[in-house]
């Protein structure tokens, strides 16, 4: 059989032409129909699964927390501590107040507080705050007691002591980081 165009008589030249013409219009079909359709329904497959993962889940949080109205409580406390623990501004007044607090509980005298300038994290900002204070040591343990529980997240640098012979008492600098949430 030779299939040069000469040779083939009009009938096998329009056979020939409605071949080639199906093989195209099918690979048209298969590249701009098909393959598209069957991305979508993979897409549509995985939004499905996820679906399906998230209701398995709320599911599992609805069987774990049956009194919603308890569990609304608990996460409006935790909230409120959290705020108080990692605060969205500075609010470096009220943590000098609570440092003045137990400083006059702890019999501690508060020589001089230096908050540093705010400083900018990932996501937070922190602000160093170097005290000096005169106290004996165990006013010192009973003031460092009443920082850590204080609620809010601070970091100690360093602490120095020397001994204030003329006073007979510790003079002691602080050096401590404090933290805000930063939106």
């Amino acid at each position: 059989m030779n299939l040069s165009m000469d040779t083939m008589d009009k009938g096998e030249k329009y056979f020939a032409f409605a071949f080639i013409l199906m093989c195209f219009l099918s690979l048209l079909f298969y590249f701009c129909v098909y393959v598209p359709q069957e991305n979508l329904l993979q897409q549509k497959k995985q939004i499905a699964f996820d679906k399906r993962a998230e209701l398995i889940n709320l599911r599992g949080f609805a069987a774990r927390n049956k009194d919603i109205d308890i569990y609304v409580k608990d996460m409006e406390d935790r909230f409120h501590e959290n705020q108080y623990l990692l605060p969205s501004k500075m609010n470096v007044s009220p943590f000098l107040n609570d440092i003045e607090l137990y400083a006059s509980e702890s019999h501690v005298e508060v020589v001089g507080m230096e908050p540093g300038p705010i400083a900018n994290g990932e996501g937070y900002s922190y602000q160093n705050i170097a005290l000096n204070i005169k106290c004996g040591y165990f006013e010192l343990m009973n003031f460092m007691e009443m920082m850590e529980r204080e609620g809010r997240f601070i970091n100690i640098k360093y602490i120095k002591a020397s001994v204030d012979d003329t006073h007979r008492a510790l003079d002691v600098k602080i050096n401590l980081t404090i933290y805000s949430y930063k939106k």
